[in-house]
């Protein structure tokens, strides 16, 4: 790690440790088990860190390649491709459960629960992944084929 990168770290840990000074003085609490820490950057600059893990307030932290904030997953590199892996298998699980239950649906009913369990779903999070490559982002077109493709199959 060089000199640069250190003060960078150091400087990071120093505004963690202030959070958790500022939680702690206005009766808040971080709960260690379910803090995480990321570095976010490209990939040459992620590599010259070589923390493996934070100490805030005396407690360890390991660093993870992924954290969630508010059910979204960011990774590293900000890429998304964890999250729209994990939106995408949600989906088509939820698409899966339905399956059962499609042939006493109508047409507007099989929309309805198609709407509240996947399209939903996707719209939610695309504000965060309308700038992820096609490449990240090839699972969804997919799953909405199989909305449509769900819909259909419900009886007229």
């Amino acid at each position: 790690m060089t000199a640069e990168t250190g003060v960078k770290v150091l400087q990071s840990m120093t505004c963690v440790e202030e959070i958790r000074q500022w939680m702690s003085a206005n009766c808040l609490k971080l709960n260690k088990d379910k803090t995480q820490f990321i570095w976010l950057g490209a990939r040459l600059q992620v590599s010259k860190v070589q923390c493996q893990n934070v100490t805030i307030g005396g407690t360890d932290i390991e660093i993870s390649t992924e954290a969630m904030c508010l059910g979204v997953s960011l990774d590293c590199k900000l890429t998304f491709a964890p999250h729209i892996w994990r939106l995408s298998v949600r989906c088509c699980y939820h698409l899966w459960q339905m399956r059962t239950v499609h042939q006493s649906l109508t047409e507007d009913a099989a929309k309805t629960m198609v709407h509240a369990f996947v399209t939903s779903r996707i719209d939610y999070y695309n504000s965060n992944i309308h700038r992820s490559s096609a490449a990240h982002i090839r699972p969804l077109p997919c799953t909405q084929c199989s909305c449509s493709t769900c819909v259909a199959q419900a009886e007229v």
